[in-house]
């Protein structure tokens, strides 16, 4: 591990990595929270590649709506103007607006009677991206909460080149009452809706849960 002059862990490598000359990097934002994850090559020995990340001034990644990864990514090490950066995750945090434009096809849609999404949201993680390894394509997810910062709705890219929704209904202490999962693929255009339903004892321990897709009949698979 090659932590830089802010005690972060900045590169990791394992002994196949190393015979290899590759690095996992981490890339942080201004309140040190990791926003960047990804992989570089460098035929260097580890002292240069130590040295250079000890000198490094350049702190954090700024937000950048016009990029598909959301973030700069030239302003701390590993720069993307000296290393080509193969970007694995990234998170976004704080607020929609800082989303790339990608987001809009993620976007919250209020149905079963689930309270508005809420806005304020500094702290929360909005959204990610997982690149698809051995591709360019990614998959995303945008995460929606209520008033009291509980997920009350996600909505994913799939494997079947579609997308899934769970929608959550929660009791007044944030237990989930009834869930909505509506999943469209490749081979669905229309969207399948499954419910399932949650009882509890006075105790909040779980009693049941009730599943059911579509029009079928309601089958009980816990009890």
């Amino acid at each position: 591990m090659v932590d830089d002059q802010w005690d972060r862990v900045v590169l990791t490598q394992d002994g196949n990595m190393r015979s290899a000359h590759n690095f996992l990097f981490t890339k942080y934002d201004q309140l040190n929270r990791p926003v960047v994850t990804g992989q570089i090559t460098d035929t260097r020995a580890l002292s240069a590649v130590i040295a250079d990340v000890a000198a490094s001034t350049g702190r954090f990644e700024s937000v950048n709506e016009s990029g598909t990864e959301g973030y700069t990514l030239n302003n701390s090490f590993p720069s993307s103007a000296s290393y080509t950066l193969t970007v694995y995750t990234t998170t976004h945090y704080d607020s929609y607006d800082n989303l790339p434009s990608w987001a809009s096809g993620y976007s919250f849609v209020n149905e079963y009677s689930v309270s508005p999404e809420n806005t304020f949201l500094n702290g929360q993680v909005v959204a990610s991206q997982v690149r698809v390894l051995g591709s360019s394509n990614f998959m995303r997810t945008v995460n929606y909460y209520d008033d009291k910062y509980r997920l009350i709705q996600t909505t994913s890219d799939n494997a079947g080149g579609g997308k899934d929704r769970i929608t959550k209904i929660l009791t007044f202490d944030g237990k989930v009452s009834t869930d909505y999962h509506s999943h469209t693929s490749r081979f669905y255009s229309t969207q399948i809706v499954t419910r399932q339903d949650y009882t509890y004892d006075h105790m909040d321990r779980l009693l049941t849960v009730t599943h059911k897709i579509g029009n079928q009949e309601t089958v009980t698979i816990t009890q």
